[in-house]
C-alpha cells in the first residue's frame, strides 16, 4: 500500500482492541468489541486509550492465539501515535489486512509495506512458548498514527510460523553484476530449492555504497556506477515479479551487512565474484562479519557465490596459460550458455505476501555527495584538517580528472532529449539495453559518430581526434568502437556478455584469420563476428585472472602475489610485495601485521614507501621479481645481502608494486589504439585507485618514459622519479631550449592540448598490421637470443621464465595490435619537459652497456636536462633491474631514503594550478 493510502485514513483511526477480525477454524468469522471510530477533534482530549482499553478483543479469538490453533490470516487495524510506555522493540505476530475493514468486495489482499509496522498488537496479547513469530523485528515506535498489515499462519502444535516457510534470499549487487537480465542470483534465489522445505521465496534487493570500495574508483567510474545504482532501483520498482523495492545502504560493508542479515532473518546471501581485488577485498570484509555458524546469537545462513561467464565450465582452474593450445581447443567444442531470465516465469506476483521490508529502503546519494564522502570535499575553516596523503590525493585526482580516456559520455543530460524526451535521459542497464540495439541497427561507423564524439581536452583524447578527422571512425581498429564504448558497460555488469552473445548470428571460430573474414561473412556479419570475438577475448583474459588469484597455483616462495585491477572495463594484472618480517623479531605484543614488524600490502603508513615499477615494451611485471626478493633481502637481517642503513631507516621495509601495461603480460589487450597517453593514463589511475599514498615511480624503457609521464602529470603525490634505460626523447638544454622557440613558446603537451595539431592517421590498417605480423613471425622464435643481446654483461640471467613469459604473452589474441599502433603513435613529450614539469628529485640507474644507444651519452644529457638528477652507471645492459637486481635497487634504496631524509620529495607538475574534481548533476538523490 502507497503512502496515500495510508494518509487517508489517518483522519480516522481505528484501535486495534475495538476491531479485531479473524477466521476462526472452527466459529467462522468472530469479532470482539464492536468498532469505534475516533474523530480528529477528539484526539487531544482522548489520551492514552492503551493503558485502559474500553473492551476487548473476543475471548475465542485470544484462545485459538494462545493455544496455536488459530489458522486464519485476516485482521486489521489502525494504530495512534506511539506511547512512550510501550517497549521501542518486541516480536510481532502479523496479519492480512481484512478487504472488509477497507469496505471493499474484493477478496484480494492488500499488502502493505514493512516500514509501517510498529511493536504495539503484542502489548495485549503476548505469545506462548509454543508459538514462534518467526523471530523479532527491531522498529522505532512511529510518531504518527499507521496502517499495520503483516501475513501470517499458525498450525496446532507447530513450534515455526510461515516465516519458517518462506526462503528469504539477500540478494547483494555489487560491481559486477548491476543488472536485471541475465542474473543468476535473482533466477535462483526466487526458486526454492528441492531440498528447501519452503512453500515460497522472497528476494530482498541489497546495494551498500561502501566509502572504502567507492574510494578505488576513479569519479568517472564512480559516476556510471552511480547512474546504474539509480537505473538498479528503476528497475525493481518496474517489475511485476519484485517483492521488494531494491535497500540501498551507505556506510562500512562490515558494519551494514550483518545488521541486514540479523534484521531480514535472511536463509541465504547471494553475492557476485569477481577477479578484481577492490571487490574481492570488499566481499571479504562483508561476508568475515557476519557471524559463524556455529553460533547460537542467529541463524545460519548459506552464501552463494556466482558470476557470469559464456561457458561455466571453463573457469581457471579448468585450462591452461595459453590462448591457441589450452583454451581455443576447448571451448571450441562447447556451446555457449544460455543467459538466465530475470525472474523464474513461476515466480509469485509481488502482491501475494508481504516480504520484509525495513522502515527505510534507503536513499541514494548524488554524485557530489559521493565525492565528498570517498575523495572529500573542500576544506573549511570549520572541517577538521585532512592529512597531508588526504589533500595530496584529491589534488592528483583533481589532475586526472580532466585526463579523459575516449569513451561515449553515458550521462544523461549529455544525452539529448531524443524522441522520448527527458523522459529518454537514463543510464545503467537501461542505458545498455538501449545501446545494444541501436549498435546493432546502426553498426560501428554510425554508432561510433553518434556516441564517441572526437573530442575532448585530454590528450589521449586529442590523439584519437586527430585519427578521427583523418580517416573517420574507419580509420580506427577492428572492434575499436564496440570496446570503447561498451567494456566499462560490462565491467560494471550493467550488460551480460552471456545475455550479448545471444543476439548475435553464429560467427566463425576465434582462431580464423581476420584476414579471412571479408571471404566468408558478409556486412553485419563482419561486424558481429568482431563483437562475438571481442566477447571471447575478454572471456580469456576472466579465466586467465582467475589462475593468477589462486595463490596455490604459485610457489610459496614468491616474494610477491599477483591481483587484479580494472581499467575502463579492462583487467590489468599487478604484482604486490607479500606481507614479510622485516625486523626479524616480534612486535610488542600486538597480533596483526604492523605489530609484527611485517610489511603491509596495502596501506602502508608514513615509515613505508611505496615504490610503483612499469615494466618496457614486450615484458611484464614478472621481470621485477628479482627486485621484490632484493628489496625483501635488503631488510631480513639473517639474509648476506642485508643493508643495516636501509634496514634502520625502514624497518618495516618497502611496499612495492608493479602493474602490466595494456597490451602486455596477462592484462588484457583489447581492440584499441594503443598510445604513450593511454599507458600513462592507466598507470596514473593504478596509483590514485590502488596505491592511494605518496609513491615513488621506477621504469625501464618505454617503462621509463610512461613512469616520466605519470610523475610529470600526478603532482606533487610521486615523490621522486626512477629512470632505467629509459625510452624517450632527450636532448641538451640548448637544443630543447630552440625547440621551444620554434613552437612560440609552447611545449609538446600545450600544443596538443590546443587541438590545433593537424588530421594523423599513419600507415593504413592493412599494412600496419600485416608488417605487425611478420615481426612477429621474426621475433617469436628468437626471444632468447634477443634477451641475451639485451643482458651484456650477465646473459645468463636469461632464464626460462623470462622468455618463456615473453612468448606466452605474446601469443594472447590482440598482442598484435600493440605492434600496430606503433606505427600510429603520435610526436610524444620529451623527457626534457615531462622532468621540468615533475620538478622533483629524480635517479638515473643507468646500464652503461646498453646496446641500444649510447648509454653514457643519454645519461649525461638527463643528468644535464633537470637540475635535481643523479646518475648511478652500472655494468648491464638494458635490463639491468633483472640482470644486475642488486645493484639497481641498493642504487634505488639509497635514492628513496636520501629523498624522504630530506625532505624535499614530490614534484611540482600541476601543484601551482588551482583545479577541483569534477562536479556532475543529474545522479543520485533518490
Amino acid at each position: 500500500m502507497s503512502e496515500s493510502y495510508v494518509s487517508e485514513y489517518q483522519r480516522s483511526f481505528i484501535w486495534p482492541q475495538y476491531q479485531l477480525k479473524g477466521r476462526d477454524a472452527e466459529e467462522g468469522w468472530v469479532e470482539g468489541g464492536g468498532e469505534r471510530e475516533i474523530k480528529e477533534e477528539e484526539e487531544e482530549d482522548r489520551g492514552s486509550t492503551l493503558a485502559s482499553p474500553p473492551s476487548s478483543p473476543s475471548r475465542s479469538f485470544l484462545s485459538s492465539i494462545s493455544n496455536g490453533s488459530y489458522n486464519g490470516e485476516d485482521v486489521a487495524f489502525f494504530i495512534p501515535a506511539s506511547d512512550e510506555s510501550l517497549p521501542a522493540t518486541s516480536s510481532l505476530i502479523s496479519f492480512d489486512i481484512s478487504p472488509q475493514a477497507r469496505g471493499e468486495s474484493d477478496s484480494r489482499p492488500l499488502p502493505l509495506p514493512s516500514s509501517s509496522l510498529l511493536p504495539l498488537f503484542t502489548s495485549y496479547i503476548q505469545p506462548s512458548s509454543s508459538l514462534s513469530c518467526g523471530g523479532s523485528v527491531q522498529l522505532p515506535c512511529g510518531t504518527s498514527p499507521r496502517l499495520v498489515s503483516l501475513t501470517s499462519r499458525f498450525s496446532a502444535g507447530s513450534t515455526s510460523s510461515s516465516q519458517d516457510s518462506i526462503d528469504r534470499s539477500l540478494v547483494w549487487f555489487t560491481r559486477g553484476d548491476m543488472r536485471l537480465h541475465d542474473n543468476e542470483a535473482l533466477f535462483k534465489s526466487t526458486s526454492p530449492s528441492s531440498s528447501s522445505s519452503a512453500s515460497s521465496s522472497h528476494i530482498i534487493p541489497l546495494l551498500i555504497l561502501d566509502p572504502a570500495f567507492l574510494a578505488t574508483l576513479s569519479p568517472h567510474t564512480l559516476h556510471l556506477y552511480l547512474l546504474a545504482v539509480n537505473d538498479l532501483r528503476d528497475s525493481f520498482q518496474r517489475h511485476p515479479h519484485a517483492s521488494s523495492p531494491l535497500i540501498v545502504r551507505t556506510g562500512p560493508v562490515e558494519e551494514l551487512l550483518p545488521a541486514l542479515v540479523h534484521a531480514s532473518q535472511a536463509t541465504s546471501l547471494w553475492v557476485y565474484e569477481d577477479v578484481t581485488e577492490n571487490q574481492r577485498s570488499l566481499v571479504r570484509r562483508g561476508l568475515s562479519s557476519l557471524p559463524s555458524p556455529s553460533s547460537s546469537s542467529s541463524k545460519p545462513i548459506t552464501v552463494h557465490k556466482w558470476t557470469t561467464r559464456l561457458r561455466s565450465s571453463v573457469k581457471g582452474g579448468t585450462v591452461g596459460d595459453n590462448w591457441a593450445k589450452d583454451y581455443l581447443p576447448v571451448v571450441q567444442k562447447l556451446p555457449l550458455d544460455p543467459p538466465f531470465p530475470s525472474f523464474p516465469p513461476s515466480s509469485p506476483p509481488s502482491s501475494s505476501t508481504s516480504p520484509w521490508l525495513p522502515e527505510d529502503v534507503g536513499r541514494i546519494p548524488s554524485f557530489e555527495e559521493l565525492l565528498q564522502l570517498t575523495f572529500g570535499g573542500e576544506e573549511s575553516p570549520s572541517s577538521p584538517a585532512p592529512s597531508p596523503t588526504a589533500s595530496l590525493l584529491r589534488q592528483a585526482r583533481a589532475l586526472a580528472a580532466r585526463e579523459e580516456y575516449w569513451t561515449p559520455s553515458y550521462y544523461p543530460e549529455d544525452q539529448g532529449e531524443g524522441e522520448e524526451g527527458k523522459e529518454g535521459r537514463v543510464g545503467g542497464e537501461t542505458l545498455a539495453l538501449r545501446w545494444v540495439k541501436e549498435y546493432m541497427e546502426l553498426g560501428p561507423l554510425a554508432f561510433g559518430e553518434k556516441h564517441l564524439p572526437a573530442s575532448g581536452t585530454g590528450l589521449e583524447r586529442q590523439v584519437m581526434r586527430r585519427l578521427v578527422l583523418a580517416k573517420g571512425y574507419a580509420g580506427l581498429f577492428d572492434g575499436e568502437v564496440f570496446t570503447r564504448a561498451f567494456s566499462p558497460l560490462l565491467d560494471l555488469g550493467v550488460l551480460s556478455p552471456r545475455y550479448l552473445a545471444t543476439l548475435l548470428p553464429p560467427s566463425p571460430p576465434p582462431s580464423l584469420p581476420p584476414a579471412l573474414r571479408p571471404f566468408l561473412l558478409q556486412g553485419r556479419g563482419v561486424e558481429a563476428a568482431l563483437v562475438s570475438e571481442v566477447l571471447e577475448r575478454r572471456e580469456w583474459h576472466q579465466v586467465l585472472a582467475e589462475r593468477d588469484v589462486d595463490h596455490a597455483s604459485w610457489p610459496e616462495t614468491e616474494p610477491f602475489e599477483f591481483k587484479y585491477w580494472r581499467f575502463h572495463g579492462h583487467n590489468v594484472r599487478y604484482a604486490v610485495s607479500k606481507p614479510h618480517m622485516a625486523s626479524g623479531k616480534s612486535g610488542s605484543g600486538g597480533s596483526g601485521p604492523e605489530d609484527q614488524g611485517q610489511v603491509p600490502a596495502e596501506g602502508g603508513g608514513e615509515d613505508v614507501p611505496t615504490l610503483l615499477l612499469v615494466h618496457g615494451f614486450g615484458a611484464s611485471a614478472d621481470q621485477w621479481s628479482k627486485c621484490f626478493l632484493e628489496l625483501r633481502r635488503m631488510g631480513d637481517p639473517a639474509h648476506p645481502h642485508f643493508d643495516p642503513a636501509f634496514h634502520a631507516r625502514f624497518p618495516r621495509g618497502v611496499r612495492v608494486f608493479a602493474l602490466d601495461l595494456l597490451g602486455f603480460g596477462h592484462s588484457e589487450k583489447p581492440s584499441v589504439t594503443y598510445t604513450q597517453y593511454l599507458w600513462q593514463d592507466q598507470v596514473r589511475d593504478f596509483a590514485l585507485e590502488v596505491l592511494q599514498s605518496p609513491f615513488f615511480i621506477a621504469g625501464n624503457s618505454i617503462g621509463g618514459f610512461t613512469a616520466a609521464s605519470v610523475a610529470a602529470d600526478i603532482g606533487p603525490l610521486c615523490q621522486g622519479l626512477i629512470l632505467i634505460n629509459t625510452a624517450g626523447k632527450v636532448t641538451s638544454p640548448e637544443a630543447y631550449a630552440a625547440e621551444l622557440t620554434s613552437r612560440a613558446g609552447r611545449t609538446v603537451e600545450e600544443t596538443t592540448r590546443s587541438a590545433s595539431l593537424p588530421p594523423f592517421s599513419g600507415p593504413p590498417k592493412a599494412v600496419l598490421t600485416a608488417f605487425s605480423a611478420g615481426l612477429f613471425w621474426y621475433l617469436q622464435p628468437r626471444v632468447e637470443q634477443i634477451c641475451k643481446d639485451l643482458y651484456r654483461h650477465s646473459p645468463q640471467e636469461v632464464g626460462p621464465r623470462l622468455v618463456n613469459n615473453i612468448v606466452r604473452d605474446s601469443c594472447d589474441p590482440g598482442a598484435l595490435g600493440v605492434f600496430a599502433s606503433g606505427g600510429r603513435l603520435p610526436s610524444p613529450r620529451s623527457t626534457n619537459e615531462l622532468m621540468a614539469k615533475f620538478g622533483g628529485p629524480v635517479l638515473v640507474a643507468q646500464g652503461i652497456l646498453d646496446p641500444l644507444n649510447d648509454a653514457k651519452g643519454r645519461a649525461a644529457l638527463l643528468q644535464a636536462a633537470w637540475e635535481d638528477v643523479e646518475v648511478v652507471e652500472i655494468e648491464g645492459g638494458h635490463c639491468v633491474h633483472d640482470e644486475r637486481p642488486r645493484e639497481t635497487c641498493a642504487a634505488m634504496a639509497a635514492f628513496v631514503s636520501r629523498v624522504l631524509g630530506s625532505g624535499k620529495e614530490g614534484g611540482k607538475g600541476g601543484r601551482e594550478e588551482e583545479v577541483a574534481l569534477p562536479v556532475v548533476t543529474g545522479a543520485g538523490g533518490r
